[in-house]
């Protein structure tokens, strides 16, 4: 019993060959380890036991045990431990990243204290920087927290002759983003929320989550018995991350969108395979009609002249800074503090018909970098024309775009078509390619064009010229394999665009779009 009583050992200072440690702990997470095909036979139960420092280590208690302590540790409990057999932290799932592991042994005794001082739940997030620089290979379970910015649409696949069930969400911190996907009951718990009437963003953190890659993007993926999710937890290290978004002038003020989309309510198969009509980049330029079109393209180059981002009010219109230095929303009529950058970008894209100025804004542009605008501005507070080189990495990309013709050509930019969406679903982008003959080019081996407006010229394009640029990988905004997801089936009439009067042709008013700077390598 003595053995039990203060002094404790810090979790951090524990090393092999000494078993009478004693530890003043709190069991922040429990599971079992069990067979696959039969859930009842449980191998092993694993914890994660955080001391008042906020030392982490995994413990589990092996099949000859169970029946012996089980009953005794309740999750979230505070207990005074010792005597423990060391071994080396190995596995595939490490719940922790100390070198070594707890195994309960016969000697093993434990009885339940008391400490406020010992974290709730132990999160140690790791930002999405640090999740990107894993590579998708890993043998840690990581924890994460971030603003849920984005929810997908559930997909279902076959593996081992089981249906499972997948639901992809983006998740973002004041680095970047990181798409998470959620499996089994997880979903549900998903759901639950997002059914409780949330209009905002919401803090998410997930606890004892594994990475992965996939056409080379790292997400992170829930383990069935492992993972935790917690909403908007008031603990000390979601204080700390609102104060580091608050910091980076990031907006959590902002309605939960579809992945990949704009606040859009259909799903990405249906906006780009089943209600709007499709066209080239040339039909895209010489049709009278007004609507939403669906138009394949690869991304040649950045238009450099213009600035790309801006500062937004909550209401998402821009603002202008003032002589004293405060930010006025005409949109609002009034001066505002809560301002965030937002992305607004102008892209060079092609197919084999023709080459046009798309402009993609905040949401779509974060989602193709993976990184918000606030991460990139840093303190800046007025628009640069210094790009970033992150911003380069969408050049190559092969892409659908949703652009929105109006019938009076009213455009925010009347040199560019606005896009209402981008979808770098390679599923989707294949089952678009097969329902239609559109092709991107085959673009030669250039170095990254510079395209640059030029007043007058008639609207025409030298579309030979503006065929290049370094092709891009393309990666499938979705963590799921392809070869064994199938899209569901939907089915939908097309909406029909509405016709409207001549108008000059857009993307080509009095503007004329060439390219230069391009050197062979």
């Amino acid at each position: 019993m003595a053995l039990v009583h203060g002094p404790f050992d810090a979790i951090k200072d524990i090393v092999r060959g000494r078993e009478a440690i004693r530890l003043k702990v709190r069991v922040v997470r429990i599971w079992e380890i069990c067979q696959s095909s039969n859930p009842s036979n449980v191998f092993s139960v694993d914890m994660v036991l955080v001391d008042s420092q906020g030392g982490r280590i995994q413990a589990s208690i092996r099949k000859a045990m169970i029946r012996r302590f089980r009953n005794s540790i309740v999750e979230g409990g505070v207990y005074r431990m010792c005597y423990f057999g060391i071994i080396e932290n190995g596995g595939e799932y490490r719940g922790t990243f100390h070198e070594f592991k707890l195994l309960f042994q016969p000697r093993t005794t434990i009885y339940p204290a008391e400490s406020e001082l010992i974290p709730r739940f132990g999160v140690a997030a790791k930002t999405s920087e640090e999740i990107q620089q894993t590579d998708g290979v890993s043998d840690y379970l990581f924890d994460f927290i971030g603003l849920l910015t984005a929810v997908g649409e559930e997909k279902e696949f076959k593996k081992f002759g089981r249906t499972i069930r997948v639901l992809e969400v983006e998740l973002t911190d004041d680095k970047g983003v990181v798409k998470c996907s959620l499996f089994g009951h997880f979903i549900e718990i998903m759901k639950t929320f997002l059914e409780s009437g949330v209009d905002e963003l919401a803090i998410m953190v997930v606890q004892f989550a594994k990475v992965k890659s996939y056409l080379g993007r790292v997400s992170i993926y829930t383990v069935s018995n492992s993972t935790r999710l917690l909403w908007n937890p008031q603990i000390p290290e979601v204080m700390s991350f609102k104060d580091s978004i608050a910091l980076n002038g990031m907006d959590m003020h902002v309605p939960i969108r579809l992945l990949g989309a704009n606040h859009f309510s259909l799903s990405p198969t249906e906006d780009f395979l089943t209600h709007f009509p499709r066209k080239t980049v040339e039909e895209l330029h010489l049709t009278e009609e007004a609507g939403f079109f669906i138009c394949l393209g690869k991304v040649e180059a950045i238009v450099k002249t213009d600035f790309w981002w801006y500062m937004a009010c909550k209401c998402h219109r821009s603002v202008n800074l003032d002589e004293s230095g405060e930010y006025y929303c005409s949109n609002c009529e009034n001066i505002v503090t809560d301002v965030t950058p937002r992305f607004r970008l102008k892209l060079g894209v092609t197919d084999v018909t023709e080459t046009a100025l798309f402009a993609v804004f905040d949401y779509d542009v974060a989602a193709l970098l993976a990184k918000s605008c606030a991460s990139l501005v840093g303190d800046a507070k007025v628009p640069s024309l210094d790009y970033p080189a992150e911003l380069d990495s969408s050049i190559g990309k092969e892409l659908l775009f949703k652009v929105e013709i109006k019938d009076d050509r009213a455009f925010k930019f009347d040199d560019s078509f606005k896009v209402r969406r981008v979808c770098d679903d390679e599923d989707i982008i294949n089952e678009f390619k097969e329902a239609t003959s559109v092709r991107t080019p085959e673009m030669s081996k250039m170095k990254e064009p510079v395209f640059e407006l030029v007043e007058g010229g008639g609207g025409s394009h030298n579309a030979e010229a503006s065929k290049s640029a370094a092709l891009g990988e393309l990666y499938n905004e979705s963590e799921i394999n392809a070869s064994t997801v199938g899209e569901p089936s939907v089915v939908s009439a097309c909406l029909a665009p509405q016709k409207r009067k001549s108008a000059p042709r857009a993307g080509k008013k009095d503007v004329a779009l060439k390219v230069v700077k391009i050197e062979k390598e």
